[in-house]
């Protein structure tokens, strides 16, 4: 990462990361949230330079879109790259379709989220189950109740977001708005060392279409993805 004037960008660690690479493909049939120092510390030299690298295996040819997320003195910020890996076997035609409920592992996992609308603020509230009783030992996860990686059916656009658990006696913070994104308050954070069987988060979808939601959150010490599809009016 570079400032304008070409010198290197001096990161802080956000969600215990300097930086989170979140990689999915065009069939919406694979996700990978990863960092640099997933197989090794970074070095301080790394660290100085704001320079990483990310070992990393595409499973089949096609198109993916690739987001690096990273904070940079007082602001968060994302970009996101198109990459076509050549070769055999090739994705599926068609991007994949995810139902609420869905099962993910030993999990069923629940999205409920209202009529969406581009442009507005959009509530999106998980319930977690296992053989039918509410779980309630979901655990933290990168300094984060759930993340949540949010893509429309074209890679045009990406969100990475949390979930939030609220302090049950006390009232939950407003949503702030600022440049069409949700600013996330220090309120917001209350993060207790277990929690569920619900978790909610809050996005403002940039434009109408077929978005895929994957999700991550932790359960005795598992991280289990999961993954919905929306239609944005």
């Amino acid at each position: 990462m570079r400032r304008a004037d070409g010198s290197p960008a001096e990161l802080f660690v956000e969600h215990e990361k300097y930086i989170h690479v979140i990689v999915i493909s065009a069939d919406m049939n694979f996700f990978a949230h990863v960092h640099p120092d997933d197989e090794r510390p970074l070095t301080e030299e790394e660290i100085r330079s704001a320079s990483f690298t990310v070992p990393f295996v595409f499973p089949k040819a096609g198109d993916y879109i690739v987001a690096v997320d990273y904070a940079h003195r007082l602001s968060h910020e994302s970009q996101a790259f198109s990459v076509r890996v050549d070769g055999a076997p090739s994705q599926a035609i068609g991007p994949a379709r995810y139902p609420s409920p869905g099962q993910f592992g030993a999990y069923e996992v629940s999205l409920a989220y209202g009529a969406p609308i581009a442009g507005e603020v959009s509530n999106l509230y998980y319930t977690v189950t296992r053989d039918g009783a509410p779980v309630e030992n979901i655990e933290p996860y990168l300094g984060a109740a759930m993340h949540l990686a949010i893509v429309r059916d074209d890679l045009s656009a990406i969100i990475h977001t949390h979930g939030e658990v609220h302090d049950p006696d006390v009232p939950p913070p407003p949503i702030l708005v600022r440049d069409g994104k949700i600013l996330h308050s220090i309120e917001s954070h209350y993060l207790p060392p277990r929690f569920g069987p619900s978790v909610e988060a809050h996005v403002i979808f940039p434009s109408p279409g077929i978005y895929t939601v994957w999700g991550e959150m932790k359960i005795e010490g598992e991280v289990i993805p999961t993954a919905f599809t929306i239609r944005v009016e």
